[in-house]
């Protein structure tokens, strides 16, 4: 998380990391759409879903003893229309007590959040995804994608000591090559209640 976009020194969540197998990606379009339905329509089938669970004092140094959770969804989009482009695509989630986002709202505090991947059996099927939010401004996005290898930790050198949008530079693909777009239209940024009482998503 950043403080505005000259920050260079972000607050970092806790690094997760798992192990998942994927079979090949489910094309039964009789499936997952109805006969009638339009050749404009789209479905995910979500292959991916990991949640970290982290001490609020941990990242904030707030003396808060409650939890956060980050979460993480991905998964293949399908397309019904003839030709259309089927895709990969990941959502992430972070939940807190509703005051900081609060506050994150009041300060434009950036949230930027990751995942890189890479394959057991091909070196060569590595990369990373990212998206920024301005917290309270769900407009003020953007989507970053990597298809090589790279180090997003906070501790990784080309990380440390730059600003979000700097992290990983020399091999980021270009804004207007990149697969992942951050889809701010659709109300997904927008902030949303938690069953969890006092707590936001």
């Amino acid at each position: 998380m950043y403080a505005n976009d000259e920050d260079k020194a972000p607050v970092s969540l806790p690094v997760q990391s798992f192990t998942m197998t994927f079979g090949a990606p489910v094309t039964d379009f009789a499936a997952a759409f109805e006969e009638q339905e339009p050749e404009t329509s789209s479905e995910k089938v979500e292959y991916l879903y990991s949640s970290n669970k982290f001490v609020l004092n941990d990242v904030f140094g707030d003396n808060n003893d409650k939890m956060g959770w980050q979460r993480v969804r991905g998964g293949f989009k399908l397309y019904l229309s003839e030709g259309a482009k089927d895709r990969w695509y990941f959502n992430f989630e972070l939940e807190m007590p509703t005051s900081y986002f609060t506050k994150m709202t009041t300060d434009g505090t950036i949230i930027y959040q990751w995942i890189s991947f890479s394959d057991e059996s091909n070196a060569q099927a590595a990369g990373a995804a990212a998206c920024k939010l301005q917290a309270g401004s769900v407009k003020k996005t953007a989507a970053h994608q990597w298809d090589v290898a790279v180090n997003m930790s906070s501790q990784s050198a080309d990380v440390i000591g730059k600003k979000w949008s700097k992290q990983n530079f020399a091999t980021k693909i270009a804004a207007d090559k990149t697969e992942y777009k951050a889809m701010y239209w659709n109300d997904i940024f927008a902030l949303a209640a938690s069953d969890r009482t006092d707590y936001s998503i």
